[in-house]
């Protein structure tokens, strides 16, 4: 790609070009085999666009490029991450189209790369402008700030999906969570989204177990959603809720329906039932599942873990995942 950006230059002409008439070009004629199937691809694309509605036509971007395919069989942590980001950015044209619609702009394919080139750059950032700064929890290693928000403090969020069940994950996230709310000097937010739209489709994850590792005593508890859930699942008045430490010594109930009680597999609640203490959701392995966030998948495995499980699903666009049941039967139904 180097060269064809040098013969470019040189020619005074696009990228394109070059990259499309590869033969013109001596520099070019060992590569020309693969640049011309990958030229002619992005040409029926770029016709495409402007037939297809967006999100159908970042499904098929996405088919034809075999990028998400590829980031899916290296299963490194990196390429986990950039498959979430590829997925997630569904939502985004979801919401793209959602407010474009109601401006009365008609939607297309270049309003949306121009909405989403409006990022923040952190190396141009000026401390002394009265703004914003927008950051990954990464990115923010080694700065501080006056006044901190971490955004989705929530199950399935922060910590993240692959790290439930996973304890050496899991003490990742914890650690990350740590830097995140240690970049505070003065005021530290966290909040939690009663439903959000995730990988293109709408969810409801129950606040983050972070928040409740915070000593009661340096937090401030405001919101619905955090007080009710809280209430809910510790089946106490908001304002008696206890961190989950503190708590496993009495009763612990972490997710909507479902107790996790003595150690012990349970028998199956009946569909649409609050489950009993010790109680699994009525999933075994064999089953075809349709979750909210991964789609179609097949349980291969389940593992009773104390009053809960580890079942593992190879999902149909997802790759295998393995999450806690109860958690999970909160989005998904058998097939």
């Amino acid at each position: 790609m180097e060269t064809a950006q040098t013969l470019a230059r040189t020619a005074g002409c696009s990228l394109w070009e070059v990259v499309s008439r590869p033969r013109s070009f001596p520099e070019l004629q060992k590569a020309a085999a693969k640049l011309e199937p990958f030229a002619a691809m992005l040409e029926e694309l770029r016709q495409k666009a402007g037939e297809m509605e967006l999100p159908d036509f970042y499904e098929e971007l996405l088919a034809r490029t075999g990028y998400a395919q590829m980031l899916e069989q290296k299963n490194t942590v990196e390429d986990r991450t950039r498959l979430e980001n590829v997925r997630e950015l569904s939502s985004s044209i979801q919401d793209y189209l959602e407010h474009t619609g109601e401006d009365g702009e008609t939607p297309s394919l270049a309003g949306f790369l121009d909405e989403i080139a409006l990022y923040t750059d952190l190396d141009a950032h000026d401390a002394g402008e009265d703004c914003v700064v927008m950051m990954t929890m990464h990115s923010a290693k080694g700065l501080e700030f006056p006044v901190v928000f971490v955004v989705g403090a929530e199950e399935g969020i922060f910590p993240g999906v692959r790290a439930i069940g996973e304890p050496e994950e899991m003490e990742e996230e914890r650690r990350l969570c740590y830097v995140a709310m240690t970049r505070a000097k003065e005021k530290l937010y966290m909040t939690c989204a009663a439903q959000r739209m995730l990988f293109g489709r709408t969810s409801a994850n129950r606040p983050s177990r972070f928040l409740g590792e915070i000593p009661e005593e340096f937090v401030e508890k405001s919101g619905r959603n955090f007080l009710s859930e809280r209430a809910e699942h510790a089946g106490e008045g908001a304002g008696d809720w206890q961190p989950p430490q503190r708590r496993a010594r009495t009763k612990r109930v972490y997710d909507r329906g479902y107790s996790l009680g003595p150690t012990g597999g349970g028998t199956p609640a009946a569909p649409g039932q609050k489950a009993p203490g010790g109680a699994l959701p009525p999933f075994q392995k064999g089953d075809t599942v349709v979750h909210r966030a991964f789609g179609r998948g097949l349980i291969t495995g389940l593992t009773p873990m104390g009053g809960d499980a580890l079942v593992e699903i190879a999902f149909e666009q997802g790759g295998t995942k393995k999450l806690m049941l109860k958690a999970a039967a909160q989005h998904m139904t058998k097939a």
